[in-house]
């Protein structure tokens, strides 16, 4: 008899750190909903995750191979999955399940190689769906000269490249008039509105993996959740719509109470997606298959708002950036619920979905599935590339000096099962913190005088 999988509902909830999350003893009541759901419905909730990396491309890439950015090099110079790695809707493919994806974040796209392994592939920014390397081909139509186009157009078939033409010139339009990323509550709905469908109609098992970027700057929440943290400031506002973090590095950095709301503003962002989080595990609970679904909650990276000098993310690895929430409402038979205070991370998921589905392909050993019996010793997040951010202070300001920007360097964070962390960077500058006692880093130990410092051991990992 063919073995019962669980269905899986993964959610990424693209920059949402765990500091912002009343669930996990913010001062703001930014998530009642998530609160009572995990309460009423005995989820696992993940004191201490981190993620591998702090930004997006790394931090997903980590995820779907289960592997450190050290291992599968994907950064700032080179945003594509690799196909050297199979990936885990690839893994979860060939065991059988319905696999879905739903994108928020162009860079977690098809044309970075994530629809691999997918059946469906939703890009809700697009009016149109796009299969693979329809965008580079039209690309290169466009290139042409008028004489080469017509006698492609001629040479072509009628199905192409005029619908093609049609379909990703509207799409290109359509994202420029309604840019994501200066207002994402209406894709989140979207994103809403199409895991519902797939929920009714797709044969199960799934795997239904969404990223849904509310909580990515520019935050702009609904007008339902606008003033409830912050008051609206039209000249703030007008500000938070044309700055971005360069200008805090290249130019000078933000005030204070520019800094204040936009926190406010974020905060409410978190707060909206907050009830669209509940709304999804209704979802599941209507169709009665809860006691057999792996419901994730969980997040790629989480924010700065002047924290140790920074702002947005991606510059550095202090906890704001890392430490990430972690979810999961397990089918009933696994019988794991409550607070566990394990050390994990974000691409433990990896080794936790390939345990599941019973996949034959061996799971990296970077990956520790979360309901065996291995626990980790460490968390490590890396930050291997920082050129990209440099090149855009520098295009901001042509008298920026990357030389004397302290943080223009490769760094790597270690944390070790004692719950002390180790910030190492490329130019030699050491931090060491006790996150027992000081989570969000604001005593670095090295610098206190006449401070006994116990023996403390971090493993091998050296900067690349």
């Amino acid at each position: 008899m063919k073995k019962r999988f669980p269905n899986i509902v993964l959610i990424v909830c693209d920059t949402l750190g765990a500091k912002h999350m009343s669930l996990y003893g913010y001062w703001r009541k930014t998530t009642p909903m998530l609160e009572k759901m995990v309460e009423k419905d005995n989820f696992a909730i993940y004191t201490r995750c981190f993620s591998p990396a702090p930004w997006t491309v790394p931090a997903h890439v980590s995820l779907f191979t289960g592997l450190y950015p050290s291992e599968h090099l994907t950064d700032g110079d080179k945003l594509f999955l690799s196909k050297n790695f199979y990936t885990l809707p690839e893994i979860v493919k060939n065991a059988g399940f319905t696999t879905i994806g739903i994108t928020n974040n162009a860079l977690v796209s098809r044309l970075f190689g994530y629809a691999r392994g997918f059946d469906k592939f939703y890009e809700v920014w697009n009016i149109f769906e796009e299969k693979d390397n329809e965008k580079a081909i039209v690309s290169n139509f466009l290139k042409k000269t008028d004489l080469e186009k017509i006698k492609f157009l001629l040479k072509s078939s009628s199905r192409f490249p005029l619908k093609v033409l049609f379909k990703v010139v509207v799409n290109g339009v359509y994202k420029k008039l309604r840019p994501l990323s200066k207002d994402a509550s209406s894709f989140t709905l979207k994103s809403f509105k199409i895991y519902k469908k797939i929920l009714k109609e797709c044969r199960q098992p799934f795997f239904i993996f969404i990223n849904l970027m509310q909580t990515h700057d520019k935050y702009n929440p609904p007008q339902k959740y606008r003033n409830i943290f912050i008051k609206d400031n039209p000249k703030l506002e007008h500000r938070h719509r044309k700055e971005t973090e360069y200008l805090h590095y290249a130019i000078k950095p933000f005030e204070k109470n520019y800094l204040e709301y936009m926190e406010g503003l974020y905060d409410e962002e978190i707060l909206f997606l907050d009830e669209i989080l509940f709304r999804m595990y209704e979802e599941i609970k209507k169709l009665k298959i809860q006691d057999n679904t792996l419901f994730i909650i969980t997040a790629d990276h989480g924010e700065l708002f002047g924290e140790h000098g920074h702002v947005h993310h991606l510059f550095t690895t202090y906890n704001e950036l890392i430490h990430i929430p972690l979810i999961i409402s397990y089918p009933k038979e696994y019988g794991i619920k409550g607070e566990i205070n394990n050390l994990v991370q974000l691409h433990d998921l990896f080794a936790t979905i390939h345990s599941i589905v019973e996949s034959p392909l061996p799971a990296p050993n970077s990956s520790i599935a979360l309901m065996g019996n291995e626990k980790r010793d460490f968390a490590c997040s890396q930050l291997l590339d920082v050129g990209f951010k440099i090149d855009a202070c520098k295009e901001k300001n042509p008298d920026f000096d990357p030389d004397n920007f302290s943080f223009n360097c490769k760094e790597i964070a270690l944390i070790n099962k004692d719950l002390y962390k180790l910030i190492k960077r490329s130019n030699g500058q050491q931090e060491l913190y006790n996150l027992q006692k000081d989570l969000y880093e604001t005593q670095d130990l090295m610098k206190l005088r006449n401070m006994n410092i116990p023996e403390i051991n971090f493993p091998k990992f050296e900067l690349l």
